[in-house]
Order: structure tokens, then C-alpha cells, then sequence
């Protein structure tokens, strides 16, 4: 095995070499040091992308820094003489204040983005879970305006990974707040739901992810599904037609002004409709 310094300045240079890439979108200044420096100098960054930390991944790392010493310094940015704000590399500097310890190896890097950085390193690691990684993009193309495939080069993945990664943030809201319990569910079976056409599909195969079934398990259950039939152009129009003057309505009656005459025709109109609901479907 390698000696530690070899290792640690191998993982710098792999650092380097990202850094090298973002410097046209990114505006990245280049150049970086090696340095050992006082953990209580070192503040953390507020916008990093990874959100979640795991106790027992905490814990376990926090060992292993123990027993094999720190195989990758963590990466910051120099704020101020002697003040620094992290990069990359939460947890490797929570180990270290776990185990007491008073420095850590850091690689200095000059950058007017560190969020940029932060994302590449803890992608290329697979720190982030996958609405972190598609949040992260998002704030990147949003920010910079970069392409799909810019995004990609950079981060070592193809243009279909990132429009996939993005496309998993339209998932309704019902799945992205479960999947804080279900981070089990991986990205990839996120990306078939988020491409399957209607809310009630989606959540159907987000049952049978989230309990369990493999990606390919996903992928033939939606073959098995029909698609929903979208409501044909006359039907919407009628649609947005009866939503107005619903609205209208109950404007209406919440003005007291319906009386009567106006409550039976009302409750004609409500027979009619379930007399299509519940009548032959052709």
C-alpha cells in the first residue's frame, strides 16, 4: 500500500484536475495547496449540497480515520488569513473533531464558486443521495446557465444522466417528502418514475419502489399499466369553462346571493353530472 502522504497528494492532484476543468463556467482562479491546518479555523459551508448526514456512517468513518489515518484531505477555501471555509469534506472534518483532533490535511484551493466544487467532489464520491444531486444541477445550470452535456463533461457523467438527474425534481410532491424514510429507493428507479406519464402511475410504482422492487421490477410494471389518456382539446375547454364558473359560484355564495331557484337548478346540474359519472363508461 502506497504511504499515506502518496495517497493523500494523489487524491489532491484528482481534486486539481476538477478544479482544472470548472475554471470557464465555474469561475474557477486555479491553483491549490497542500497544508495541514487548526480545525477550529475551519468553518463550515451553509450551501453545501449534502444535507443528510447518517450516524452510522458518521461513526464508521470516524473509525476508520482512526485505525488508516485520512486517505483524502477535505478541501477549502481560504476566507480571510488563517479562516477558511470547507468545501468538501463535511464529514471527514466532523471525524476529526470527534476524535479530538487539533489539525486536519487540507487541500487550499482559490475559487469564486466553492458550491461548484462541493458538488463535483461529493458526485464523483456518490455522497449525495439523489434529490441533493438533482438539486445541486439545477442550482448550477440556474446559476451559470451551463448545458446538460457542459454539466456532464464536468462531472464525468453523460447528458442523459443529468437531464434524467433534473427530471426526478418534478416528481409530485408526495415522493419527495417520503423519500427522507426511503433513501433506499436509487436514483435510477426515481428516473423511471419520473418519466411515466401521470400522478397516479407515478405514485403506484413509488409504492412498489419504496417496499422493495428493483429497478427492472419498475420497468415492467409500467409496461403493464396502460397510459392515462389525456382529456381530448374540446373536453378541456369545457373543463376550464365549468372551473370559472364554479368559482363564480361560490363567490356567490358566499355573498348570500343564492336563493331558492338558484339552489334547485344547482342541484339539477349535480344530478346531470353524476348521471355521466356513474353511466356507462362508453
Amino acid at each position: 500500500m502506497p504511504p499515506r502522504n502518496t495517497r493523500r497528494l494523489a487524491n489532491a492532484a484528482l481534486l486539481a484536475t476538477a478544479t482544472d476543468r470548472t475554471a470557464r463556467l465555474f469561475g474557477v482562479e486555479g491553483g491549490h495547496t497542500l497544508r495541514e491546518l487548526d480545525v477550529d479555523r475551519i468553518e463550515t459551508n451553509p450551501e453545501q449540497p449534502r444535507r443528510h448526514f447518517e450516524e452510522s456512517d458518521l461513526a464508521e468513518l470516524t473509525a476508520s480515520i482512526e485505525r488508516h489515518g485520512l486517505l483524502q484531505p477535505v478541501c477549502v477555501q481560504e476566507t480571510a488569513p488563517d479562516r477558511f471555509r470547507l468545501v468538501a469534506g463535511e464529514r471527514r472534518l466532523r471525524a476529526f473533531v470527534r476524535l479530538g483532533r487539533a489539525t486536519i490535511p487540507a487541500m487550499v484551493v482559490r475559487t469564486t464558486d466553492p458550491e461548484a466544487l462541493s458538488l463535483i467532489e461529493n458526485v464523483q464520491r456518490v455522497d449525495l443521495d439523489a434529490f441533493e444531486v438533482a438539486g445541486a444541477l439545477d442550482l448550477l445550470l440556474a446559476k451559470h446557465g451551463a448545458t446538460h452535456a457542459e454539466l456532464g463533461s464536468l462531472l464525468g457523467k453523460s447528458q442523459p444522466y443529468v437531464t434524467r438527474t433534473l427530471g426526478i425534481l418534478r416528481l409530485p410532491a408526495a415522493i419527495r417528502e417520503e423519500y427522507a424514510q426511503h433513501r433506499h429507493v436509487p436514483a435510477s428507479a426515481l428516473m423511471i418514475i419520473a418519466e411515466t406519464d401521470g400522478e397516479r402511475r407515478q405514485m403506484a410504482l413509488w409504492r412498489l419502489a419504496k417496499s422493495g422492487g428493483s429497478v427492472r421490477a419498475l420497468q415492467e410494471a409500467r409496461k403493464a399499466e396502460p397510459r392515462e389518456t389525456p382529456p381530448s382539446p374540446d373536453f378541456a375547454r369545457l373543463h376550464k369553462g365549468l372551473s370559472r364558473n364554479i368559482a363564480a359560484l361560490q363567490a356567490l355564495h358566499d355573498a348570500g346571493a343564492l336563493g331558492a331557484a338558484e339552489r334547485t337548478a344547482l342541484r339539477e346540474l349535480r344530478d346531470a353530472l353524476s348521471g355521466l359519472l356513474d353511466g356507462p363508461a362508453d
